[in-house]
């Protein structure tokens, strides 16, 4: 199909364009209980075409572009017709001029140490590997009060070959996992409580303990008293939530949120609050959540916990955002994000990053967080609330506010733990970033590597 779609290309004068195609095998399994109810194979091949066109108004530069799907099967003049119409709607998009990826010598540097860096996984049988996850998942279901009610596989090899008129040619392949169930407990009252675990690669043993941990909650949770409504308590947060609160600060040293006003992040500021008078005898602050986030005094800072570093990595394995080159076919590799509390830089595709004059570091969608200073059993030596599973932990990227529904935690009182469900917590990460923990111990989930709890506090609890 390249070859036809690459002969109407031909006819056209320097016609600037970008082709991603995208072949995928994928084994799809589907259970009730431990009964095989369907499975399937699906082979599907994608192939997207973006056409570019520069044009002059008003002596002001743009480059506009549309992309159009190429079917399989569509002939010569099918396709010129459709670039045809690209091109017509392409001259209606006025975006500020920018530059393609190119495949000048920068570039191939860059190429060469995201393939030296990128564990490549070899060629694997998706049969077997399916075959190996269920037998993970259903050696779980072992409990006497609770099974699992269903659960579904997805299985996928993904080959991918970007092309652009600049000489771009770039291929690369991941294999990635999707499993989904759900426990149904029954003790005193019947719950049900889903998971979903998606991953790079094949891990069938953190497959088996990501079920372990989903039983672990459903048995608990059926016994937990209401979360009371503790206040000046530290609030340990542990698990999957750790992604979608970190990610505030990768989503605002991003470059299209920096272009676009959507960020007031500055590279150099102080991302964690100065703690000095002028501050913390602010009370108005305090009330309102309204504490700047940046402040670049920089030797002056004092922060009463851990330092953030973030560094974003695109080989981060068992990550689904792990991969040699960006969506442009831009070379990847890591980038120190912030270093101990202070922004280092941006990070933004080759468009975004000539906009603000700055060298491009293509979208890198997995980070890593630095580990901190503290045990989580010395987090768990003073009275504190832990909250290990929400119903959707939620962050505003503009405000900052952060929310969710407690679905179960721990709550320890300075002699006595026990479980708790129900209620919600709240808060505003400008207001406790500057007073945060992080354990040495550590997890991963998805395309978040980072310590495995963190100790906050100024956040409301909602309870009994």
């Amino acid at each position: 199909m390249l070859d036809t779609i690459l002969s109407a290309i031909a006819e056209y004068d320097e016609l600037e364009y970008m082709i991603v195609e995208e072949s995928i095998t994928r084994l799809e399994s589907f259970f009730v209980k431990k009964q095989l109810e369907m499975d399937r194979r699906v082979d599907v091949t994608h192939t997207l075409l973006t056409v570019y066109k520069v044009f002059d108004e008003d002596g002001k530069k743009f480059r506009g572009s549309s992309v159009t799907e190429i079917h399989p099967g569509m002939t010569h003049n099918e396709i010129i017709s459709s670039i045809d119409e690209a091109l017509f709607a392409a001259g209606f998009v006025k975006n500020e001029y920018y530059p393609l990826v190119t495949n000048d010598d920068a570039y191939t540097q860059l190429e060469e140490n995201a393939n030296s860096k990128r564990d490549i996984t070899s060629e694997t049988d998706l049969i077997s590997e399916l075959t190996s996850l269920i037998s993970a998942l259903y050696a779980e279901d072992n409990h006497e009060n609770g099974y699992l009610s269903y659960s579904e596989f997805f299985v996928a090899k993904k080959d991918v070959r970007i092309l652009n008129s600049k000489g771009i040619d770039r291929t690369y392949a991941v294999y990635t996992t999707d499993v989904e169930t759900a426990v149904n407990w029954m003790q005193g009252t019947e719950i049900e409580i889903s998971g979903q675990y998606v991953m790079a690669g094949f891990n069938a043993k953190l497959l088996q303990k990501r079920v372990s941990n989903l039983f672990e909650v459903a048995a608990k949770k059926p016994l937990a008293q209401m979360t009371p409504a503790v206040k000046d308590m530290n609030i340990l947060l542990t698990g999957e939530c750790l992604s979608e609160f970190f990610g505030y600060y990768v989503i605002n040293a991003n470059a299209v949120n920096v272009y676009n006003g959507v960020s007031t992040f500055k590279v150099g500021d102080v991302l964690q609050r100065v703690a000095d008078d002028s501050v913390s005898d602010d009370s108005s602050v305090e009330e309102t959540g309204d504490t700047p986030a940046n402040d670049s005094s920089g030797a002056d800072c004092i922060i009463m916990g851990d330092k953030l570093s973030i560094t974003l990595d695109p080989f981060l394995a068992g990550a689904t955002g792990s991969k040699p080159y960006d969506n442009d076919g831009f070379p990847l590799d890591r980038v120190e994000l912030i270093k101990d509390g202070v922004l280092s830089r941006y990070w933004g595709n080759v468009r975004y990053s000539s906009y603000l004059d700055m060298p491009p570091t293509g979208l890198i969608s997995s980070f890593v967080v630095a580990g901190g200073t503290k045990s989580v059993a010395k987090m768990k030596e003073q009275p504190y609330l832990e909250l290990i599973s929400f119903s959707g932990f939620q962050m505003d990227a503009v405000t900052g506010n952060f929310a969710s529904e407690i679905r179960l935690g721990f709550y320890f009182d300075g002699s006595e733990t026990v479980a708790v469900t129900g209620g919600s917590i709240s808060g505003n990460i400008k207001n406790v970033h500057n007073d945060m923990y992080f354990s040495v111990e550590r997890d991963q989930f998805n395309n978040y590597d980072g310590p495995q709890t963190i100790c906050i506090r100024n956040v409301t609890i909602s309870g009994s």
